[in-house]
Protein backbone atom coordinates (compact mmCIF):
# COMPACT_ATOMS: atom_id res chain seq x y z
CA UNK A 1 0.00 0.00 0.00
CA UNK A 2 2.96 2.46 0.33
CA UNK A 3 4.63 4.44 3.54
CA UNK A 4 3.55 7.61 4.34
CA UNK A 5 6.37 9.58 1.87
CA UNK A 6 5.17 8.06 -0.92
CA UNK A 7 2.25 10.54 -2.64
CA UNK A 8 -0.01 7.18 -2.87
CA UNK A 9 -0.40 6.73 -0.03
CA UNK A 10 -4.05 7.91 1.87
CA UNK A 11 -4.65 7.16 5.42
CA UNK A 12 -7.43 7.85 7.76
CA UNK A 13 -8.84 6.93 11.89
CA UNK A 14 -11.52 4.43 12.24
CA UNK A 15 -13.07 4.58 16.04
CA UNK A 16 -14.57 1.24 17.11
CA UNK A 17 -17.83 2.39 19.30
CA UNK A 18 -19.33 0.43 22.60
CA UNK A 19 -22.53 1.38 24.10
CA UNK A 20 -22.53 -0.50 27.36
CA UNK A 21 -25.55 1.63 29.67
CA UNK A 22 -24.35 -1.75 32.88
CA UNK A 23 -20.78 -1.11 32.43
CA UNK A 24 -20.01 -4.30 32.54
CA UNK A 25 -17.78 -5.92 29.70
CA UNK A 26 -14.32 -6.94 30.75
CA UNK A 27 -12.89 -7.87 27.40
CA UNK A 28 -13.55 -8.17 23.42
CA UNK A 29 -12.63 -9.58 20.49
CA UNK A 30 -13.69 -9.27 16.46
CA UNK A 31 -12.24 -9.78 13.38
CA UNK A 32 -11.92 -7.33 10.59
CA UNK A 33 -12.27 -7.07 6.67
CA UNK A 34 -11.44 -4.23 4.71
CA UNK A 35 -12.83 -3.58 1.35
CA UNK A 36 -9.38 -4.45 -1.18
CA UNK A 37 -7.13 -2.12 -0.82
CA UNK A 38 -7.89 -0.71 2.56
CA UNK A 39 -5.55 -1.99 5.78
CA UNK A 40 -4.72 -1.34 9.31
CA UNK A 41 -1.39 1.06 9.40
CA UNK A 42 1.59 -0.29 11.14
CA UNK A 43 3.01 1.49 14.17
CA UNK A 44 6.49 1.86 14.84
CA UNK A 45 6.92 -1.97 15.84
CA UNK A 46 5.42 -3.08 12.55
CA UNK A 47 2.57 -4.24 14.01
CA UNK A 48 -0.97 -3.14 13.23
CA UNK A 49 -1.52 0.19 14.49
CA UNK A 50 -4.53 -0.44 16.92
CA UNK A 51 -5.15 1.46 20.13
CA UNK A 52 -7.65 1.82 23.06
CA UNK A 53 -9.40 4.91 23.97
CA UNK A 54 -7.47 5.39 27.85
CA UNK A 55 -10.38 6.84 28.69
CA UNK A 56 -12.13 4.21 28.46
CA UNK A 57 -9.59 1.90 30.33
CA UNK A 58 -8.25 0.14 33.07
CA UNK A 59 -5.09 -2.17 32.66
CA UNK A 60 -6.52 -3.45 29.60
CA UNK A 61 -4.32 -4.42 26.41
CA UNK A 62 -5.15 -4.70 22.75
CA UNK A 63 -4.05 -6.69 20.43
CA UNK A 64 -4.20 -6.87 16.58
CA UNK A 65 -2.96 -9.92 14.42
CA UNK A 66 -3.03 -9.82 10.51
CA UNK A 67 -4.12 -13.30 8.92
CA UNK A 68 -4.23 -13.15 5.15
CA UNK A 69 -7.23 -10.18 4.70
CA UNK A 70 -8.49 -10.42 7.62
CA UNK A 71 -7.54 -8.86 10.88
CA UNK A 72 -8.45 -10.54 14.61
CA UNK A 73 -8.16 -7.91 17.17
CA UNK A 74 -8.76 -8.72 20.94
CA UNK A 75 -8.62 -6.58 23.94
CA UNK A 76 -8.85 -7.66 27.83
CA UNK A 77 -8.26 -6.74 31.48
CA UNK A 78 -5.63 -8.95 33.32
CA UNK A 79 -8.31 -7.75 36.91
CA UNK A 80 -11.24 -8.64 34.94
CA UNK A 81 -12.22 -4.90 35.16
CA UNK A 82 -14.83 -3.62 33.12
CA UNK A 83 -13.86 -0.75 30.06
CA UNK A 84 -14.98 3.23 32.09
CA UNK A 85 -17.97 5.25 31.02
CA UNK A 86 -21.26 3.69 28.98
CA UNK A 87 -21.09 4.76 25.65
CA UNK A 88 -18.39 5.93 22.54
CA UNK A 89 -14.84 5.16 21.26
CA UNK A 90 -13.18 1.93 22.78
CA UNK A 91 -10.81 1.85 20.15
CA UNK A 92 -8.56 3.51 17.37
CA UNK A 93 -7.71 1.99 14.09
CA UNK A 94 -5.19 3.64 11.80
CA UNK A 95 -6.13 2.66 8.27
CA UNK A 96 -4.50 3.24 4.84
CA UNK A 97 -5.92 2.92 1.71
CA UNK A 98 -3.30 2.16 -1.44
CA UNK A 99 -3.91 5.33 -4.37
CA UNK A 100 -6.40 2.99 -6.29
CA UNK A 101 -8.57 1.65 -3.15
CA UNK A 102 -12.43 2.74 -3.78
CA UNK A 103 -15.72 2.73 -1.83
CA UNK A 104 -16.95 -0.52 -0.79
CA UNK A 105 -18.06 -3.02 2.09
CA UNK A 106 -16.40 -4.58 4.95
CA UNK A 107 -17.50 -6.65 8.09
CA UNK A 108 -17.39 -7.05 11.51
CA UNK A 109 -16.84 -10.84 11.66
CA UNK A 110 -17.27 -13.35 15.21
CA UNK A 111 -17.93 -10.12 17.38
CA UNK A 112 -17.38 -11.58 20.85
CA UNK A 113 -18.47 -9.51 23.97
CA UNK A 114 -17.14 -10.94 27.44
CA UNK A 115 -19.27 -9.21 31.08
CA UNK A 116 -17.20 -10.05 34.54
CA UNK A 117 -20.05 -12.87 34.13
CA UNK A 118 -17.93 -14.21 31.60
CA UNK A 119 -21.06 -15.28 29.60
CA UNK A 120 -20.23 -13.81 26.30
CA UNK A 121 -22.49 -12.33 23.94
CA UNK A 122 -21.69 -12.82 19.93
CA UNK A 123 -22.59 -11.33 16.62
CA UNK A 124 -21.91 -13.64 13.71
CA UNK A 125 -21.59 -10.28 11.17
CA UNK A 126 -21.73 -6.81 11.14
CA UNK A 127 -21.24 -5.52 7.73
CA UNK A 128 -20.26 -1.37 7.39
CA UNK A 129 -18.84 0.90 4.45
CA UNK A 130 -15.75 2.48 3.51
CA UNK A 131 -15.88 5.44 1.88
CA UNK A 132 -12.69 6.79 0.03
CA UNK A 133 -12.29 10.10 -0.27
CA UNK A 134 -10.86 12.03 -3.53
CA UNK A 135 -6.91 12.05 -2.85
CA UNK A 136 -7.43 13.08 1.15
CA UNK A 137 -8.06 9.46 2.32
CA UNK A 138 -10.52 7.68 3.79
CA UNK A 139 -13.54 9.83 4.29
CA UNK A 140 -16.08 7.90 6.28
CA UNK A 141 -16.72 4.78 7.46
CA UNK A 142 -20.52 3.37 8.61
CA UNK A 143 -22.19 0.60 10.20
CA UNK A 144 -25.13 0.89 7.67
CA UNK A 145 -26.66 3.24 5.34
CA UNK A 146 -29.56 3.40 8.07
CA UNK A 147 -27.25 4.59 11.00
CA UNK A 148 -26.20 2.78 14.07
CA UNK A 149 -27.43 -0.40 14.63
CA UNK A 150 -27.85 -1.20 18.38
CA UNK A 151 -27.89 -5.24 19.72
CA UNK A 152 -28.91 -6.64 23.15
CA UNK A 153 -27.18 -9.38 25.03
CA UNK A 154 -29.24 -11.97 23.22
CA UNK A 155 -27.77 -10.57 19.44
CA UNK A 156 -31.73 -8.64 19.17
CA UNK A 157 -31.59 -5.67 17.20
CA UNK A 158 -33.20 -3.36 19.30
CA UNK A 159 -34.43 0.59 17.89
CA UNK A 160 -33.28 2.29 21.50
CA UNK A 161 -31.22 2.10 24.41
CA UNK A 162 -32.66 -0.07 27.02
CA UNK A 163 -32.08 -1.88 30.48
CA UNK A 164 -28.84 -3.69 30.28
CA UNK A 165 -26.25 -4.50 27.54
CA UNK A 166 -26.56 -1.92 24.07
CA UNK A 167 -24.20 -3.04 21.61
CA UNK A 168 -24.00 -0.46 19.00
CA UNK A 169 -22.11 -0.69 15.85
Amino acid sequence: LGSPADPLFRSGRVSVNLTNPDNAFCAFQFDLQFPEGVEIALNKKQRPDVVLNEDRMDDHIVSAKKNGSTYTIISYSGSNASYFDTDGAILDINVTAAADAQTGAGKILNAKLTPKSGESVTFDEIPFNVTVGDGTGISSINADEQGSAMFNLNGQRVTKAQKGIVVTT
